[in-house]
């Protein structure tokens, strides 16, 4: 169906946030979307067998290894990973420019120095590629891996740190293939902020939950998920930030 403008769904204006009723797949570029609730095949000891991607593109989450399933709770839509929990996609991702958007919780008490929080990982033969969450000294620290060739933003501490326990919206978003700028806004505040990722790489996540090797994990809980293929406006990402937070009743 056709708006009234003769516009198609993903060609609406830039300010998104003063239009009516708002959904992420309003925006452009949108590549996988793990809605809140939503597509979620749970077996029979409450763990993540499957969930399904409402952008369009099928691009499903799955575990098939009933040991390597994170737990979830049909109640809250948490979804809790133990150690060496992860999901896959049903096909990796190749992203230039993207933003992240993510709803979830961490447990940030009594981790220590080195505890990991989240990941996106394709842990191939050409070695990974990730984005993930570490603490170190009570603090909460982010970085961006692409590879060939091997580029990194600088590992920095983020500012406005997640409160222990406490739903945030985080989005992350990395400007171009090239001569990128990485950012990460923790409730729609810009909090970190990186040009040192220059090299003309892709991004190729194919798992998610984990970095670099099976125990390090979300350690929280996740309650959506959604990756675009562009660096979103303010605008959209502010909508995008404004439904998140009315859905999820923050």
């Amino acid at each position: 169906m056709k708006l009234g403008l003769g516009l198609g769904i993903n060609q609406r204006a830039e300010n998104l946030e003063t239009m009516g009723a708002f959904s992420p797949a309003d925006i452009s570029g949108l590549q996988t979307w793990y809605k809140h609730k939503t597509g979620i095949t749970a077996d029979g000891s409450d763990n993540v067998q499957e969930w399904l991607d409402s952008s369009g593109n099928s691009n499903d989450l799955t575990q098939t290894s009933a040991g390597a399933r994170p737990a979830y709770n049909a109640s809250t839509g948490a979804i809790t990973p133990a150690s060496q929990d992860f999901l896959t996609f049903d096909s990796a991702l190749n992203l230039g420019a993207f933003c992240y958007f993510m709803v979830a919780e961490f447990n940030t008490n009594g981790v220590g120095a080195g505890g990991r929080y989240h990941g996106l990982l394709n842990e191939s033969a050409t070695a990974a590629e990730m984005f993930f969450w570490s603490i170190a000294e009570d603090n909460m620290f982010f970085n961006l891996i692409v590879k060939s060739p091997d580029d990194a933003t600088g590992i920095s501490a983020i500012t406005n740190d997640p409160a222990d326990d406490t739903k945030v919206v985080v989005l992350i978003t990395r400007s171009a293939q090239v001569n990128s700028t990485v950012k990460v806004f923790i409730n729609n505040a810009e909090s970190f902020s990186d040009t040192d990722l220059d090299a003309d790489a892709t991004f190729k996540p194919d798992q998610f939950l984990r970095i670099s090797a099976d125990t390090r994990i979300l350690n929280g809980s996740v309650y959506e998920m959604g990756i675009y293929n562009v660096d979103l406006s303010g605008a959209n990402r502010t909508a995008l930030y404004n439904d998140l937070v009315s859905r999820h009743s923050l």
